[in-house]
């Protein structure tokens, strides 16, 4: 009789014990789950500071490494067309918890974002008296991919003189100061495309309007060790400034390519190819396919063709995985495919390109 008391009573005890750990969890979660990031309203700026006010907010609460991991499941779901802007904000309320060294939390996910405006307010508080100061903040931050960070600082430099031809002169200049080709030629990149797509005023303006009918403007203007790097930005400007594009197609993708075949430079015609595949990802929803698809549209070339896809490859890579990256090469053979696939592993990149194919093999 004892035996069996004592057994019920250890089951009903057991049973209660599991109801209330139960109760509890729930409680916790109930009580301890963050809130749901607001809804962003592109254009808006009262939006964005929302979006910054709950960020900043997430920041102080779990760190600005988990806030960003947050940010990034939140901003996927969103269009892609403002998952720039989305990272703008995150980016304002992560420098006012963490200042310059939340630098290390932002990668390149949606267009450099984060980066964009860590390194325009550092720069804004700072000046560009010392720019080697914010390159050695990229460099001790993000070991595997300062790039990503010293890009932002042409960004912060265009933002912090001005939006002007001049102003984009001296921003270069100012990149010309970095301690390596690598670190300059990506301050470059970001300079050429802040100044076309003025990201760091996205609620108020937008990218520049094409003046003069000057489609090849600001590098008709520049040095020739400009060039190549003007090149690689503009279509992005000609895809949203020019023909602002919501949703680009093939028949776009066939204009922006022709855009590219009358820059007199052949290198230069390159790197206005990759600059097309380095934005396509993007537009594309991220498919390995459609990205393929509008590249090949963009060029009768098959090494054009190549360029663009090789470089759509390698941001969807980085940004993705290294397996989607390689499903963008599928259907390029031999040389092309060999490639590409160094492209989609990150082997060659922006900053060390492989030597091109000779077109007859391809």
């Amino acid at each position: 009789m004892y035996h069996r008391m004592t057994h019920s009573l250890r089951v009903w005890l057991y049973v209660l014990t599991t109801m209330g750990v139960v109760g509890v969890g729930g409680w916790y979660l109930a009580t301890h789950r963050p809130p749901a990031p607001p809804p962003f309203v592109s254009g808006r700026s009262d939006s964005s500071d929302v979006q910054r006010a709950y960020w900043e907010s997430r920041v102080r609460v779990v760190g600005g490494a988990e806030a960003y991991q947050e940010f990034s499941r939140f901003a996927r779901g969103n269009a892609t067309g403002v998952q720039h802007q989305l990272a703008h904000a995150f980016g304002e309320g992560l420098y006012t918890v963490e200042g310059e060294r939340g630098v290390s939390v932002c990668d390149s996910q949606f267009a450099y974002g984060c980066f964009h405006v860590m390194l325009g307010k550092a720069i804004a508080a700072n000046g560009l008296a010392d720019s080697n100061k914010f390159d050695i903040l990229c460099r001790n931050s993000l070991l595997k991919s300062p790039e990503a960070c010293e890009h932002g600082i042409g960004h912060g430099a265009v933002a912090y003189l001005g939006y002007d031809e001049d102003a984009l002169v001296r921003s270069l200049g100012a990149c010309d100061t970095l301690n390596s080709p690598t670190s300059t030629l990506a301050c470059y990149s970001g300079a050429f495309m802040e100044y076309n797509m003025h990201t760091m005023l996205a609620d108020t303006s937008g990218p520049r309007r094409l003046v003069d009918n000057r489609l090849y403007a600001p590098c008709d203007m520049l040095s020739t060790k400009y060039q190549k790097s003007c090149a690689f930005g503009q279509p992005q400007w000609w895809m949203h400034g020019v023909y602002q594009a919501e949703v680009p197609d093939e028949g776009l993708y066939r204009k922006l390519g022709g855009l590219c075949d009358r820059i007199d430079s052949a290198d230069a015609t390159r790197f206005c190819y990759e600059g097309l595949g380095n934005i396509t990802p993007q537009v594309a929803g991220y498919s390995p396919a459609v990205s393929a698809m509008l590249c090949r549209a963009s060029a009768v070339s098959k090494l054009h063709q190549l360029y663009c896809i090789s470089s759509a490859a390698n941001v969807i890579g980085i940004d993705r995985t290294r397996a989607d990256g390689r499903q963008t090469c599928a259907d390029l053979a031999n040389v092309g495919r060999s490639y590409c696939l160094d492209y989609a592993e990150n082997r060659a990149n922006m900053f060390n390109m492989k030597s091109a194919p000779a077109p007859e093999n391809l």
